[in-house]
Order: structure tokens, then sequence, then C-alpha cells
């Protein structure tokens, strides 16, 4: 899979809005499938911790904002 062209504008976009959700992403392989944005993370803990931290508040609040909206799915590859 490749990562989507819009994908630097977004993360500069989630880091002025959340730096923890910034970091988180920093960890994940982005990809769209299906018209869903699915974030999968290699470390579960990350996974763990982007569910409990309302990071995807952030994100999709940025993709709004850059008119990307699509649900985004976020799993652990382990």
């Amino acid at each position: 899979m490749t990562t989507p062209a819009w994908w630097p504008a977004v993360l500069a976009a989630t880091a002025r809005r959340r730096v923890a959700a910034r970091e988180m992403l920093d960890h994940a392989t982005p990809a769209v499938v299906d018209g869903t944005l699915r974030l999968t993370f290699a470390n579960p803990a990350v996974a763990a911790a982007w569910e409990e931290s309302g990071a995807q508040t952030a994100l999709e609040a940025a993709l709004a904002a850059g008119r990307w909206e699509m649900p985004v799915e976020a799993i652990s590859n382990r």
C-alpha cells in the first residue's frame, strides 16, 4: 500500500490541533481502504493509547479542515 499524497498536510494539521495525536501518528501506517482511512499501528500499546486518548477526534477534525472527510479506523497488526 502507498501513503496517500495528501498525508503530510493532514499530519501538519493534526499537529496544530494536538501534539500527542501527531506523535502517535508517527507510529501509524496510513492507507485508504474502501473510502476509510486505515491507520495500522505496529505496536499494540500505541494502538490502545490511540483509542483511549481522543486523538482520533483531532485527526478527524484535521481531515475535515482539509476537506478530506472520511471514516477513520485504527488497527494493530499484531
